[in-house]
């Protein structure tokens, strides 16, 4: 009896090791199960990290750029300038009454044909003149030189004159070492025109005129000499 009960014991030990050996490796089976999921959790939670650990590291490049550069540049600007003009007015005057006829205005030096003229030279001032020459031009068909050709300075008595186409040239000099002469406005000649035609003195003009100093110092085109004419001289 008492070796059935130890048989009945074994058996319930055995069964009772059984179960917990079953229940063992349930439970380790679970735990098993459950370990993997953490790992696959575990391993999805570190691939982004590990896949920025692994990027390709940053290359920079360098891109040349272009600065804008200022430049300055004078440009010339015209200015307007306002300039006066001047309106010059004309003034019309009525013709006078056929009643009052106009008579011809004639010149105020005008010679008539046979007419003569005594001619004057005069400077507004000499200085050391010892020589001098210059040309008298008139129309040779509406006047003619009658001579009569006479020096108003006294040591300046070689004097001449010489007939061209439509001009006559006068010139005179001293003779010896002398010092020319020299004073304010001066008569220099005198010479005679008669009017062949009808003749306005207004048209005889002297130019050329030239000046000889007693150093032989030559001065060409000498200005301000003029004429003066008295008609039946």
């Amino acid at each position: 009896m008492q070796k059935n009960y130890l048989v009945i014991i074994s058996a319930a030990a055995g069964l009772v090791g059984l179960v917990c050996l079953i229940a063992v490796a349930y439970t380790a089976f679970s735990l098993n199960g459950r370990y993997g999921q953490i790992l696959a959790a575990l391993d999805e939670l570190s691939k982004p990290v590990f896949e920025e650990t692994t990027e390709a590291p940053v290359q920079y490049v360098e891109v040349p750029v272009e600065v804008p550069v200022e430049v300055l540049v004078e440009v010339p600007v015209e200015v307007p300038v306002e300039v006066p003009v001047y309106i010059q007015h004309t003034v019309m005057l009525e013709a006078p009454p056929a009643s009052h006829p106009v008579e011809e205005v004639q010149p105020a030096y005008m010679l008539e044909a046979g007419e003569s003229v005594s001619v004057t030279v005069s400077a507004p001032e000499a200085n050391d003149m010892y020589g001098y020459e210059f040309k008298i031009h008139y129309d040779n068909e509406l006047l003619n030189y009658d001579g009569g050709l006479k020096s108003n300075i006294d040591g300046l008595d070689m004097i001449f004159a010489r007939e061209f186409d439509g001009y006559v040239l006068i010139g005179a000099t001293m003779i010896g070492e002398r010092s020319g002469h020299s004073s304010g406005q001066t008569d220099v000649c005198i010479l005679n025109f008669t009017a062949l035609q009808e003749f306005d003195i207004s048209k005889l003009i002297i130019d050329s005129v030239n000046v000889v100093k007693s150093d032989s110092e030559y001065i060409k085109e000498v200005e301000n000499w003029f004429i003066e004419a008295a008609i039946g001289s």
